[in-house]
């Protein structure tokens, strides 16, 4: 069995963000991971002399690799040592394609790069962003060994599905000066020499990859900590001050901070009940803000429209209109030949708006080019009629954009001549107008105003199910200029703004004059709030609130990699604990790793665990040891890595009962008292 890590970087490329590689920072990191073999994967470059520096200083197998921005992801290729000189020239090809800030390699140009894929490992990202597109996985099916996933949680899932590549898990590390902790992120291959050859293999095969070396995929290594995590469920115990939160910390910054969910203790509960309430309502309308967002997005449109209408400029025009008009009757008297000329008096073509059309082109050309969805689209329409409708499209543009043209050559001459005409005669011209566009505005303010009293009556626009609460989104007017200010979250003065609130248009003027962003007036018309009631409909009491909290981590948990919870009876009780929290945890360490610190039997003892994890601290010579003891929770003993062992009943007991004697005598008075 060897241990892996085939995705290192060691040059700092435009991609990555600014770090100075530290050869003594990766022989740390191989010494504390054990590692067998490790590959250098550089984005979109290989360094030779680099590359010669860093294998000779190693005594375990490095790989020469390079990792390329590929179909719109990442991919691993990786090569022979013995081809190293081809392997370089090929990879200073592929280098002089690149282009920042997007660098991106066509398939067509990596293939004629590396024209006998069949010599390397090939490696995309798979369940891992950014993601290799499906096209290019399934175009270069027959010569990738494995695919890269995120974290361990996605590993196990990935090596469940039949039809998946075989997963493989490496840190994607860059070994910076000063790095003091290293990722969880090996792969443990079983093969028994590190050369390339027989890593090519292993990898071709789910059976042969796993996380752990003994174990297989129902654990996983925690660097830095030296203790193996169940895949499942994990429960600390240990006395006050033995080093449980410093365990669930270890594991914290271990498996990379921001794939974890860390509900620490006392985090849920807040002792100010009127600050608390308030921070609470604040946090489910921020929580819920994507929710306004989408709710009120048909309204945005209609707020965009009816801001490019001028109100003032229509009504000049129409006044300025009928002034000509009757100037240009009181005046026939005073017609002359130029006057009496047709053009004189002719209107000007209207120009059609060819902008539909152009987003036409767009979308079709979206769905030409789309690879995502490729077969969907395939299977309900031909790419030859998608051609077709292009080219009619295309074809259908150019003839709309001449007759267009013509007509706005002709209007400026049109112009020209009657501006000549207007100067040899003594009568004016009748004002050009749009009569059609000004009604329309007319007719798009009337249900505009009509489309505001109606967002602003009250309505219950949501109800979603969270655990037995229920998260409830309401529409309403808003009541004061203050409530204005909360959703804009800037200073501005909104009262002479507020007064206008009855006269959307008005209303819409005032809110420009006084600083509001365009983009943000939608958002003034209806208050839109949030409430969480409980399983009666009732608006939920303190207590109750910090239950939904926790319930709502737990909830939001599942798109993490792993789950951190120290001690929650620490803020609630039993009743809660039992019956709505316990089966939420084992319902998410089915599908995650789960880290439970507790020294309650509600949860400790009735949650059944897949581990248990027992801490002490100690001093020796005057410096601070740390040990964790684990093991199942029907093991007799608990052991630590270095081999020390303690009496797995003693831990129980003494950690979720306070001992024997206590235990035994609740015990004998819960009989007493049901007798």
């Amino acid at each position: 069995m060897k241990k892996i890590d085939l995705h290192i970087h060691t040059v700092c490329t435009p991609s990555d963000a600014p770090f100075e590689f530290s050869l003594e920072t990766l022989k740390k990191y191989i010494e504390i991971a054990e590692l067998d073999c490790i590959a250098i994967t550089n984005h979109n470059v290989f360094n030779l002399d680099q590359f010669k520096i860093i294998s000779g200083e190693l005594n375990i197998t490095v790989l020469p690799g390079i990792e390329i921005d590929l179909g719109g992801g990442h991919l691993l290729l990786i090569s022979n040592p013995i081809d190293l000189d081809d392997f370089t020239a090929r990879c200073q090809k592929l280098t002089n394609l690149i282009t920042y800030p997007h660098p991106r390699v066509r398939l067509n140009d990596f293939k004629g790069i590396f024209t006998d894929l069949d010599q390397y490992i090939l490696i995309p990202h798979y369940d891992k962003s950014p993601t290799v597109h499906k096209s290019v996985l399934d175009d270069l099916k027959g010569y990738i060994s494995a695919g890269e996933v995120q974290s361990a949680k996605k590993f196990i899932q990935t090596d469940k599905k039949e039809d998946s590549l075989v997963p493989v898990l490496f840190s994607d590390s860059r070994m910076k000066t000063n790095l003091s902790s290293f990722p969880s992120r090996q792969t443990f291959l079983n093969i028994s020499n590190c050369d390339f050859r027989s890593i090519r293999l292993g990898l071709t095969k789910k059976e042969y990859v796993s996380l752990t070396k003994e174990e297989g995929n129902d654990f996983i290594e925690i660097m830095d900590s030296g203790i193996k995590l169940s895949t499942g469920l994990n429960i600390i115990l240990g006395k006050r001050s033995s080093g449980k939160s410093h365990t669930l910390n270890l594991i914290h910054k271990s498996s990379g901070e921001d794939d974890v969910k860390y509900i620490k203790q006392f985090e849920l509960l807040e002792s100010d009940e009127e600050k608390d309430k308030k921070d609470f309502d604040e946090h489910v309308s921020n929580n819920k803000s994507d929710v306004t967002e989408k709710y009120l997005s048909l309204f945005k449109n209609a707020v965009d429209d009816i801001q490019r209408i001028d109100i003032r400029n229509d009504e000049s025009q129409i006044e300025r209109y009928l002034n000509s008009l009757m100037e240009n009757a009181n005046n026939q008297m005073r017609t002359d030949s130029y006057s009496k000329a047709a053009l004189f008096s002719d209107t000007l073509f209207k120009l059609k708006d060819i902008q539909g059309l152009k987003d036409l082109i767009r979308s079709t050309e979206m769905l030409l080019d789309n690879l995502e969805y490729g077969e969907i689209i395939a299977r309900n329409i031909s790419r030859k009629d998608l051609i077709t409708l292009y080219r009619e499209l295309v074809s259908k543009l150019k003839e709309e954009e001449t007759e267009r043209n013509i007509k706005k050559f002709t209007n400026e001459i049109v112009s020209n001549i009657k501006s000549q005409l207007s100067i040899k005669t003594s009568l004016n011209p009748i004002e050009e107008i749009n009569l059609n566009k000004i009604a329309l505005n007319r007719v798009k303010i009337y249900k505009f105003n009509e489309l505001v009293n109606l967002i602003k009556k009250y309505k219950r626009i949501d109800k979603k199910e969270l655990y037995g609460y229920h998260v409830v989104a309401e529409r309403e007017q808003f009541n004061s200029a203050s409530e204005l200010l909360k959703v804009i979250r800037r200073k501005v003065r909104l009262v002479p703004s507020f007064e206008k609130y009855d006269n959307p248009i008005a209303y819409i003027a005032r809110l420009k004059d006084a600083g509001v962003e365009d983009t943000d007036i939608y958002k003034l018309f209806a208050k839109i709030t949030y409430r969480i009631l409980n399983r009666y409909g009732d608006d939920v009491s303190g207590g109750e609130r910090s239950e939904y909290r926790l319930l709502k981590k737990l909830h939001d948990a599942k798109s993490h990699d792993i789950l951190l919870i120290d001690e929650p009876e620490s803020s609630f009780d039993n009743t809660f604990l039992f019956e709505s929290v316990n089966s939420i945890i084992k319902d998410l360490s089915k599908h995650m790793p789960v880290v439970l610190v507790t020294h309650n039997s509600t949860v400790g003892g009735s949650i059944v665990p897949d581990q248990i994890l027992y801490t002490t601290k100690t001093f020796v010579d005057n410096k601070l040891i740390y040990d964790v003891y684990f093991g199942l929770p029907t093991d007799k003993y608990l052991y630590t890595r270095c081999g020390k062992k303690i009496e797995n009943y003693t831990v129980q007991i003494n950690s979720l009962e306070a001992g024997k004697a206590p235990y035994e005598k609740r015990n004998s008075d819960y009989e007493n008292i049901k007798s």
